[in-house]
């Protein structure tokens, strides 16, 4: 029977790089800090300019509002103008 410490010594999988993919108005500019539970996280610029943290999961999901991914300024929210 193999010991725990055995099934640690494997390297961690190498992780692909986003850097410079897009999202609609989206850009991964760079890797930020992997949230507590361990989740991975992207540093996120818009179109717009306002940066920010996102999980690849929000980024990469079925957009159903038909609005474009941003960060919320094409709903007239965060960064942008309403009209």
């Amino acid at each position: 029977m193999k010991s725990i410490s055995s099934f640690n010594s494997r390297p961690p999988p190498k992780r692909r790089s986003f850097n410079g993919r897009r999202f609609d108005m989206l850009k991964v500019v760079g890797d930020a800090p992997d949230s507590m539970s361990g989740k991975r996280r992207f540093k996120v610029r818009c179109d717009c300019g306002n940066t920010f943290i996102s999980f690849m999961g929000n980024l990469s999901r079925v957009n159903k509002s038909g609005l474009p991914r941003s960060c919320g300024c094409a709903k007239g929210g965060v960064g942008g103008d309403a009209n």
